[in-house]
């Protein structure tokens, strides 16, 4: 019997290679504190669409509950994927293919001008099927009447988590707390024990603009998903914490430009650090070595810290860089991330933010 309200933390991935390398890497005991929702699409660097479900899945472990969905951006879909949205016969492409995998929590799928009728008749499906299922709201105007019209028609709505996603919240924190505080009122008035799951980002799709030194060499990112969710709890609102993983929500593919700048982040509950060195670009052995020396230089805790990411680090610093590629270090961050945050999460801790700030 599963039951939402036991987990704290509801991290959300992409079925992309360095994502779930970093899963794959988090501790077992730490694994089974989260129920991860796995976005899949044909990003760059993943495996074929086809695979992608079963290796988020051996990422996590067998057996454990995880969340489902399809990718919006078009530039990210295949035909096998845009297949899974036909809205014929209540979703049934979506909803057998998802039958296959144990554990798995299915998203509702919306399409444009998908009819109440058929957006119900899904959700009861899956219902039926799965026991539990999930709801994500990307656009609250069109979707969130579905939702509850939905949510009102399960056997019982402690099956289903609602994620209200809000995307890339870093330049839009006091519109985005705004709109959160609405579609969660909205749909409490309705379904007064809905599970929510409040879901965003503040990681940028750009770290050099936010460094501390004319060199660009280093920086400090407050991670904002957990200022906008304690001012959305301050009026008494219930939703539980969710974050992109330390990824920024809109993948693009690389328009060239050369190799990107080598660099390491490392991941507190309340802000990442950054050590980056653009002047070592072409040397990357000897810009990963030094970065992981300064880290460790200014975060000793690292040393003797278990978590893979931090081992990465302390093994790039003794001269032997596990990757000299940025994905293989997007992993290390990740895992880092998620670590520090399944931790956080249980401890209920909110006056901790001079971590590194």
């Amino acid at each position: 019997m599963l039951d939402f309200e036991d987990h704290f933390y509801y991290p959300s991935l992409m079925s992309r290679v360095a994502e779930i390398q970093g899963l794959r890497e988090l501790d077992d005991a730490l694994k089974q504190r989260i129920i991860p929702l796995f976005t899949l699409g044909k990003w760059h660097n993943a495996v074929a669409f086809d695979r992608a479900i079963e290796n988020c899945v051996s990422a996590l472990g067998p057996g454990r509950p995880f969340v489902a969905d399809l990718t919006r951006e078009p530039r990210h879909r295949t035909d096998v994927l845009q297949d899974l949205l036909d809205p014929a016969d209540d979703f049934s492409m979506w909803r057998n293919y998802v039958a296959d995998f144990e554990g798995v929590i299915p998203v509702a799928q919306f399409v444009p001008d998908v009819g109440l009728r058929a957006f119900v008749r899904q959700a009861q499906l899956l219902e039926r099927r799965h026991q539990y299922l999930a709801f994500r709201v990307r656009d609250p105007d069109p979707e969130l009447p579905l939702v509850v019209g939905a949510l009102s028609a399960l056997d019982d709505v402690g099956n289903a988590l609602v994620y209200v996603d809000l995307k890339y919240v870093r330049d839009t924190l006091p519109l985005a707390s705004a709109l959160a505080q609405r579609v969660i009122d909205r749909i409490r008035h309705e379904i007064p024990q809905a599970m929510i799951v409040l879901l965003g980002s503040s990681f940028p799709a750009y770290l050099g603009d936010y460094a501390e030194d004319d060199g660009q060499t280093r920086g400090v990112l407050e991670i904002l998903e957990r200022k906008l969710h304690a001012s959305v709890q301050a009026d008494g609102r219930r939703c539980a914490y969710g974050d992109y993983a330390s990824v920024h929500p809109v993948i693009r593919h690389s328009t060239g430009g050369g190799s990107p700048v080598p660099r390491i982040d490392v991941a507190f509950p309340f802000a990442w650090q950054f050590q980056r060195r653009p002047a070592l670009r072409a040397a990357r052995r000897e810009a990963y070595v030094d970065i992981a020396s300064a880290l460790l230089n200014l975060f000793t805790p690292l040393s003797e810290d278990a978590a893979w990411g931090a081992r990465m680090i302390r093994q790039a610093a003794a001269g032997d860089p596990h990757s000299l590629a940025a994905a293989s270090w997007t992993a290390v961050r990740v895992n880092l991330h998620l670590s520090r945050q399944i931790a956080h999460a249980e401890t209920d801790v909110l006056d901790g933010q001079d971590d590194v700030l």
